[in-house]
């Protein structure tokens, strides 16, 4: 049996003029068993595919887990508590980038943005910028967190790093772009229970990053600067694993998420009627979206399916099955 501990509520909501929302809820800590934790060098798949079939199937209203009932071996994740200038305060910028768009009008609705209709109970108009505070809402209803970052699985970053690294890309701190992410180092390293951090020099953290890796991928060398940031190429991160939505091939730390959908249905009853809906229906046509050509000599998913495509169509003289637009 877990013992629930009680901890201060955490304040998390947001008061933003162009948007309604309700408070972050607090976070549901509870104590585990006490069990040797065993340090590896990357977050286990295992713990990772639990974690997001949590985070994006279970709605924001759902009835919480009970951790009494709930298998938490292997899958205790503590929250670090990062000060709200590394989350909650950037979204008041969500206007301040001419030159990227206005993201204001997505935050409702814990990041998922306006229904697309008023009568609909799983379509939302959701950009997928906002997967870093979607995500954040999500896992505080995750039913295995702990305050005891010692006996935690994994630790959580609720850092929302692509929208703090909107200033960089977009804003008045084109050429600083090496220094996004030395605040939050020096915050982690020096700041708040340093000892966290040491414990295993940051292998057992990660944190979602709502833009493709290669964003943040710009070599601390290039001078002047170039496109994006260099989060990543930062040796004080090396060891940290990231989310993101396009990860690149070699870094281990780096992990593919996909974009988030405008598809949030409430429960598991309306996702099956979905189901049921589409493939009940006469589908002539399929769409995918498979980006550019890619490199042309080098291994490439993309190439592969456009060359697919034209060679499936070369087999009909009254028009192909597949067409490129």
């Amino acid at each position: 049996m877990n013992a629930k501990t009680k901890t201060k509520p955490l304040s998390l909501s947001l008061s933003l003029s162009s948007t309604t929302t309700t408070p972050l809820p607090p976070h549901n800590h509870h104590t585990p068993p006490m069990t040797t934790i065993k340090f590896k060098p990357i977050i286990t798949t295992t713990i990772l595919t639990l974690f997001f079939f949590f985070v994006f199937f279970n709605p924001v209203n759902s009835t919480q887990s009970d951790p009494d009932t709930t298998d938490c071996e292997n899958r205790w994740i503590h929250i670090r508590n990062l000060p709200p200038q590394f989350n909650l305060d950037l979204l008041s910028n969500c206007s301040s980038f001419p030159l990227f768009d206005d993201f204001c009008p997505y935050l409702s609705n814990h990041g998922l943005g306006h229904k697309t209709h008023n009568r609909t109970l799983s379509w939302y108009r959701t950009d997928p910028l906002l997967l870093e505070l979607i995500f954040h809402r999500r896992i505080l209803e995750y039913p295995c967190l702990t305050s005891d970052p010692s006996a935690s699985s994994a630790v959580f970053l609720p850092y929302y790093a692509a929208i703090d690294s909107l200033r960089y890309l977009y804003g008045p701190e084109l050429n600083n772009s090496f220094q996004h992410g030395l605040n939050l180092f020096q915050f982690l390293k020096h700041n708040d229970s340093p000892q966290i951090w040491d414990r295993n020099h940051g292998h057992d953290h990660f944190l979602v990053m709502a833009r493709p890796a290669w964003d943040f991928s710009q070599p601390l060398s290039n001078d002047p600067p170039i496109w994006g940031t260099s989060f990543l190429e930062l040796p004080e991160f090396f060891n940290v694993t990231a989310l993101t939505l396009e990860s690149r091939a070699w870094p281990w730390q780096e992990q593919a998420i996909p974009y988030p959908t405008s598809f949030h249905p409430q429960n598991k009853p309306l996702l099956d009627s979905w189901v049921a809906r589409v493939r009940r229906s006469r589908r002539n046509n399929f769409m995918l979206f498979a980006g550019g050509g890619g490199i042309p000599s080098s291994p490439n998913i993309r190439r592969s399916i456009r060359l697919e495509c034209d060679n499936s169509n070369s087999s009909f003289s009254n028009g192909g099955l597949c067409e490129i637009v």
